[in-house]
């Protein structure tokens, strides 16, 4: 698995690789495509004639994406694919809950780097509650309050890290904001309480099923034992159940 803005090391073996004096261009193509379309999301990777090793970078596709294509171009007739793999983000969680602090996972730096959320990838400014939080192991603390300014409106936020103490901030990905209590009316929250009487069947979890593609309860916090019928689940009397999401 690749992640997004994090540095592959690939190497080139096989046909003429040793011999050819011309280079071999590298390029990703989004998944369902094949090597002879074109997509703006594409990006091309040189390896000059006789270098056999080198880095390749993601930054166009977004993430998750299963099964991104790497594909070769040796010339403008000899077009193939080398390698399929999962994209992931760059940070993780690639989500954030408001209204309480969310620990990120750096894809890259364990310290002495700065990371802040934005409203727009350009990350100017920023919509946390906190000042612009310092990595340490790898880890930042963001606070995102879903009712304050103008973060009612946001579905989306965009994490953003800073290697000069917070001069000047790189995009790194975005991140899908999770609301859990409604502003007003027109801005509810993406999941709702609700309340099951013992055996009865949950036909309603309460969420905002547009902007999950995935839900389910497990036993575990570790959401690795998921009830048999996750989508109709027959709950026993005080039973604990983790609720999970993606």
């Amino acid at each position: 698995m690749v992640r997004q803005f994090g540095a592959v090391r690939i190497g080139l073996s096989g046909g003429d690789v040793e011999t050819r004096s011309e280079p071999i261009t590298l390029f990703t193509m989004p998944p369902g495509l094949q090597c002879n379309e074109t997509d703006a999301r594409s990006e091309e990777f040189i390896f000059a004639a006789g270098a056999f090793f080198g880095n390749i970078t993601v930054t166009m596709i977004t993430p998750f994406a299963e099964e991104v294509r790497l594909c070769v171009k040796a010339s403008p007739r000899d077009i193939f694919l080398a390698e399929v793999f999962d994209l992931l983000s760059y940070m993780t969680p690639a989500t954030v809950v408001t209204d309480r602090t969310t620990p990120v996972l750096s894809g890259l730096w364990k310290e002495n780097v700065v990371a802040k959320l934005t409203a727009l990838p350009d990350c100017a400014g920023s919509v946390m509650s906190v000042p612009p939080a310092l990595i340490t192991n790898y880890i930042s603390e963001l606070r995102v309050d879903g009712c304050e300014g103008g973060n009612a409106d946001l579905r989306t936020v965009y994490y953003c890290e800073s290697i000069d103490g917070g001069r000047v901030f790189d995009y790194r990905g975005a991140m899908a904001l999770v609301r859990l209590r409604s502003c007003d009316p027109d801005h509810p929250s993406a999941i709702a309480p609700i309340t099951v009487p013992p055996g009865r069947f949950i036909f309603n979890y309460g969420i905002d099923r547009a902007r999950f593609n995935f839900f389910a309860l497990s036993k575990k916090s570790d959401c690795q034992k998921l009830p048999i019928g996750k989508n109709f689940f027959l709950p026993r009397y005080d039973e604990k159940l983790i609720f999970l999401f993606a």
